[in-house]
């Protein structure tokens, strides 16, 4: 479930993150209210934009499109666990171990994805009415420490090609259009 570090907590570095929030409301207009972000005045006059998941997060800046709502009821059949790992790319090995668990959550569950911190380092600090459950981190892609297969990686020195028929062909070509060109301005230039 957790890499052995704070599990709420991002760098950029990381591998593509996804932190698993339960939403503790009484419905779904309750819970796509949560969602929504509200232009509010404030008591000095000034505007602000409420939006209680940022809010409840903790974390600014926040981008909307690394949140998912998810309803519960409609993955029941399918598995919340299964979908994480299918849909969301988590790795099995990491999320099977917590499929009963995760399995058994109701109403609505909060993914948010590294994504949605905009790239940068970040600490999440939640609070009602979100439940921490769960963080799962892709795998670090696995370095290829196989030798190269190439003579210049092996530091060989290339070899020098002789230039082709064809370009010869081409120098040959380019040059006797640019002796023509001369000459034509030249005789353009004596006439006039």
């Amino acid at each position: 479930m957790n890499s052995g570090r704070d599990p709420l907590s991002f760098r950029s570095s990381d591998p593509r993150t996804v932190w698993v929030f339960t939403l503790d409301v009484p419905s779904k207009q309750a819970a796509e209210a949560f969602m929504t972000r509200t232009p509010m005045m404030t008591a000095d006059g000034k505007g602000r934009m409420d939006w209680p998941v940022r809010d409840s997060l903790g974390v600014h800046p926040l981008d909307p499109n690394g949140l998912e709502l998810t309803d519960l009821k409609k993955l029941r059949e399918y598995g919340f666990a299964r979908y994480l790992a299918d849909a969301n790319g988590m790795p099995e090995d990491k999320v099977m171990p917590d499929a009963a668990m995760l399995d058994a959550l109701e109403g609505f569950a909060l993914l948010v994805f590294s994504s949605a911190l905009t790239g940068s380092d970040a600490q999440l600090a939640p609070k009602a009415p979100l439940r921490h459950i769960a963080t799962y981190r892709e795998r670090d892609p696995a370095p290829d420490m196989a030798p190269l297969p190439s003579e210049a990686a092996k530091g060989a020195p290339l070899p020098n090609k002789k230039p082709s028929d064809a370009a010869m062909s081409g120098r040959f070509a380019m040059l006797a259009l640019l002796v023509l060109f001369a000459l034509t301005g030249l005789m353009i230039w004596v006439a006039g």
